[in-house]
């Protein structure tokens, strides 16, 4: 990650924190992973900012509820899992450093309401098709460690069944 070369530039820019889930379902034993288009173009996850005392959890399933209508999610754990630092310009033209926590959830629901005003498109994809097709290298980046997780998970969660 890069902050620039000058360490009090960084204290005083600008954060964000969004929280978000990396979804997906088993679809004829492939996971498949919910990738989003966003109205400014580029393909990531659900997202979105917390509200005021919001925990975590709940705006990363609230936020994902609003843009795909999806409510029946299994976290596989009660902690976001992975976590993406970057550095962006808003519209005013700021550099902000940017945090965003990623929960990983599994649904067996497939049928996708988008919120329009956020969200233009949408699909389920299987991983290589996912990495083509999210936009940013810190995407890619989360759902490589996403994946890597839910094949552990998976591993240890049929284990688990045999004992």
């Amino acid at each position: 990650m890069k902050y620039g070369t000058n360490q009090k530039n960084k204290v005083k820019m600008k954060r964000d924190y969004s929280t978000g889930v990396i979804l997906y379902r088993k679809e004829h034993g492939i996971n498949k992973y919910l990738i989003l288009k966003h109205r400014q173009g580029h393909w990531a996850f659900s997202k979105g900012h917390g509200k005021i005392n919001e925990k975590r959890q709940t705006t990363a399933l609230r936020e994902l509820f609003e843009e795909t209508g999806i409510k029946n999610v299994n976290l596989i754990s009660n902690t976001p899992l992975i976590e993406e630092n970057y550095i962006f310009k808003n519209r005013k033209g700021e550099e902000i450093i940017k945090k965003v926590e990623y929960f990983i959830g599994k649904t067996e629901e497939s049928n996708i309401k988008t919120d329009s005003k956020e969200i233009s498109d949408y699909k389920w994809a299987a991983f290589s098709d996912a990495i083509a097709t999210v936009t940013y290298k810190e995407s890619k980046s989360t759902l490589i460690k996403a994946n890597e997780i839910i094949s552990e998970y998976n591993k240890n969660a049929s284990i688990n069944n045999y004992l």
